[in-house]
């Protein structure tokens, strides 16, 4: 089973050594980093590079976008650009937990797509908020219920009612196939995309722990933030009206759920026959 990281940076030299020392201090490595920078005017990609040469992590790619893509198709060209079996997505300002990597990949089940955590909140100097991601996102135990049914999960999606936070999740290749271009609305983001085409397949699962911490600062471009959302940073030009994106999801998995039903059909009438 091949592992990659998508890690994402844009004038990040601020947290970017602490978290790609978290990711290269894992129980279970990487088998790959890539690093899709969306033209840093900073340091990041120095530190960026010290950092992977200092610990000896030799299979990482760097990719500069210019002109910058922006958040979201920054996102889909470093998963586009990953080789391996299961995809982590990075932020370039939290710190995962050392077993992150290991606890998550113990979890995947038979139809496993994506599976996301809850994280921990910490600041800008990296001190614990005795709060977490789920708290924040009102993602309660009752709406956890809610959401093992994937058809309900996949209802609240598709509303843009999300509760996954792309920095704790972890991805299929599989899933690529049906959810790459990433085709959204303005305020609707790359990690409830991705989601939604899990549950409706019957693939978003979830974990009810911690596994990374997740830090709150000013300069976030998307995410909790004290000082709000910067959305210049993270729509692209590309994306497209609510209604189109809904008309679209729903005839795409519309049909695929028919052609299920179909084929269930076609199974139980050929037992009959042979009867």
């Amino acid at each position: 089973m091949k592992i990659s990281v998508a890690l994402c940076t844009y004038n990040g030299e601020k947290y970017i050594a602490e978290q790609l020392q978290s990711i290269l201090d894992q129980t279970r490595l990487p088998d790959e980093i890539i690093i899709c920078d969306d033209n840093s005017s900073d340091r990041t990609l120095d530190i960026t590079k010290d950092v992977l040469e200092k610990n000896v992590f030799r299979n990482y790619k760097i990719e500069i976008n210019n002109p910058p893509k922006k958040t979201i198709k920054n996102f889909e060209k470093a998963i586009m650009m990953c080789t391996g079996d299961w995809i982590f997505l990075s932020d370039q300002d939290d710190v995962w937990d050392k077993n992150k990597v290991e606890k998550l990949l113990g979890c995947i089940r038979k139809k496993t797509l994506l599976l996301f955590t809850n994280g921990h909140l910490i600041d800008e100097s990296g001190n614990k908020i005795h709060s977490t991601l789920w708290d924040r996102w009102d993602f309660t135990v009752q709406q956890r219920e809610r959401w093992i049914n994937n058809k309900l999960a996949f209802q609240d999606l598709l509303q843009n009612r999300n509760y996954v936070t792309g920095a704790t999740v972890l991805l299929s290749r599989k899933l690529l196939k049906q959810a790459i271009p990433i085709t959204v609305p303005d305020g609707h983001y790359h990690d409830a995309w991705f989601a939604m085409h899990a549950a409706a397949k019957n693939g978003l699962h979830f974990l009810d722990d911690s596994t990374i911490s997740y830090r709150i600062h000013p300069q976030q471009q998307v995410g909790i933030s004290k000082s709000g959302k910067n959305t210049e940073s993270v729509f692209s030009s590309e994306n497209i009206p609510v209604h189109v994106f809904r008309d679209k999801i729903l005839r795409q998995y519309r049909i695929n759920w028919f052609q299920k039903k179909k084929n269930t059909l076609k199974k139980i009438i050929k037992h009959l026959l042979k009867r």
